[in-house]
């Protein structure tokens, strides 16, 4: 996913415009699809649009954000619902929890690389808690490890890793792939125990 490579698009037509904040002062183009925002939101929410939107970063930051006159930058994003669920999240607007597995991975590969997960923490523990664990297979396990370590869901992570050690085979451990996961959280199958609170 090529997300950095942002630009102000000029005269393009809009196909498809949803209106995040009546007064926004930023308009960004996921394919064909137009998401009006407020930068201070995104700022506040993400690093990446704080760097984004600096004057003196990156060519993506000399046109500013204007309410009178938005420019347009483009995200080059390979999940634009996902990443316009995000947009809705934190502009405090509903939004409808994700429908799969490779879903929810999606929302945390992106939540991890825009640096936002703690801003959609609330909503995706909310939406896990009324996952039955048990009737899940290993690799489903695999990838809700993994959304579990990203938005720091600590009630529920000493039971997805428990529930994952008990579906894997100690040899299939040792040859699970983790994407992205950090080298440490392999390893030993997790015992089951309580996560300190922070």
């Amino acid at each position: 996913m090529g997300k950095d490579e942002s630009h102000l698009l000029g005269d393009k037509p809009l196909d498809e415009i949803e209106m995040l904040d009546l007064k926004g002062d930023l308009i960004l183009a996921i394919g064909r699809r137009h998401l009006v925002v407020s930068s201070k939101v995104l700022t506040l929410s993400c690093p990446f649009f704080q760097t984004m939107l600096q004057s003196n970063a990156f060519v993506e930051g000399v046109d500013q954000p204007n309410a009178n006159d938005p420019p347009i930058k483009e995200i080059r994003e390979d999940h634009p619902d996902t990443f316009s669920l995000i947009c809705r999240v934190l502009h405090y607007l509903p939004v409808d929890p994700p429908e799969s597995i490779d879903d929810y991975r999606h929302l945390a590969d992106l939540c991890d690389f825009y640096g936002c997960a703690k801003a959609l923490s609330f909503h995706v523990r909310a939406w896990m808690d009324q996952w039955k664990l048990t009737i899940r297979s290993a690799p489903e396990l695999q990838t809700l490890i993994w959304v579990a370590f990203v938005f720091g869901l600590h009630n529920l992570f000493p039971d997805i890793s428990f529930q994952l050690a008990l579906a894997m085979a100690p040899e299939e451990w040792d040859d699970w792939e983790v994407h992205p996961m950090p080298a440490r959280l392999k390893g030993t199958p997790p015992t089951r125990k309580v996560f300190p609170k922070q």
